[in-house]
């Protein structure tokens, strides 16, 4: 149906929200989008359902936890062990994760002594 913009009922078109945001994870997929490397905060809120009061209460915790003056100073091994360290004993369901950060950092280090 044509509007006209002679009639005061002209409405301009508004997509979908939901094909919207399915368009996006296509795109974030199509240039390489995984759930262990994702392509932007956005994305992974977006395929985690996560809304913006998510979004910004998990960043204001982080932002505190690297702020702390204590903190800024340890250097990404130690970073790594506080996070496991942290999870073993305080967080069990993070546990596992803290595993596979304390390997992807490790991985990284190789990669970069070569």
């Amino acid at each position: 149906m044509a509007h006209s913009l002679k009639n005061n009922d002209y409405q301009p078109y508004q997509p979908d929200p939901r094909i919207l945001a399915e368009s996006v994870l296509d795109i974030a997929e199509y240039l390489g989008n995984t759930a262990a490397s994702p392509l932007s905060v956005n994305i992974f809120c977006l395929e985690h359902d996560l809304n913006f009061d998510d979004f910004t209460q998990i960043w204001r915790c982080l932002s505190k936890i690297v702020a702390g003056p204590q903190v800024k100073e340890l250097n990404d091994q130690a970073m790594v062990g506080l996070i496991k360290v942290f999870a073993k004993n305080l967080i069990p369901d993070l546990y596992v994760i803290s595993l596979s950060i304390e390997d992807d950092y490790q991985a990284s280090g190789q990669n970069r002594s070569h």
